[in-house]
């Protein structure tokens, strides 16, 4: 996490601005507090999560740090104060993941057919939601080309849409489509089937 992310703290001074009535004593605390655990509490949160989130959630967590100072809310144990809220911002982050996990929209839920049996029905609607899990967690670029290929455009019309060559989407959707089978795969699935 380098001094110029987002979450540094010349950034988190123009977003919040300076408290009017505590001025220094609110920065000085701050930065007193912001240099000795920014990288400490980094740290701990990229430890905990399997995701990339924790330089967004050290930004936030400061982000709410210098807010309550600024409110003249007394913290007289910031270290606890600062890893609690890191702690609930994981626990957050966790549950979010889960309800987006267990919500599919509503074109990824498969129509069952009325002579279908029960557990062909289930194989489908586990299978349709790792290719939507599959497919939410492809890089952007990866995820917009392997989309709008699904709509039916064609190599130059993504392109065009995306503004790159048509080189790029080609790579990309061969990328995104060898991602997509790996985690089917992974998770016992193979050509629409599992295992």
């Amino acid at each position: 996490m380098s001094d110029h992310s987002v979450g540094s703290l010349p950034v988190l001074r123009i977003i919040w601005g300076a408290a009017p009535d505590q001025g220094q004593d609110t920065d000085a605390v701050f930065t007193e507090h912001y240099h000795r655990y920014r990288l400490r509490l980094y740290g701990f949160l990229r430890r905990r999560l399997v995701t990339d989130d924790a330089e967004e959630l050290t930004q936030e967590t400061f982000a709410r740090f210098y807010a309550h100072l600024r409110a003249g809310r007394p913290i007289p144990h910031p270290k606890a104060w600062l890893y609690t809220v890191a702690s609930n911002l994981i626990s957050d982050t966790r549950r979010r993941q889960r309800m987006q996990s267990l919500c599919l929209p509503v074109d990824a839920v498969a129509i069952p057919c009325p002579h279908e049996q029960i557990e062909e029905r289930l194989e489908r609607v586990r299978r349709d939601a790792l290719i939507v899990q599959a497919i939410a967690q492809l890089p952007p670029l990866q995820r917009q080309c392997f989309e709008a290929r699904v709509d039916g455009l064609r190599l130059r019309e993504i392109a065009e849409r995306l503004g790159c060559t048509t080189s790029t989407v080609a790579v990309s959707l061969t990328r995104a489509i060898k991602a997509i089978r790996f985690h089917l795969q992974r998770h016992g699935v193979s050509h629409g089937r599992e295992r």
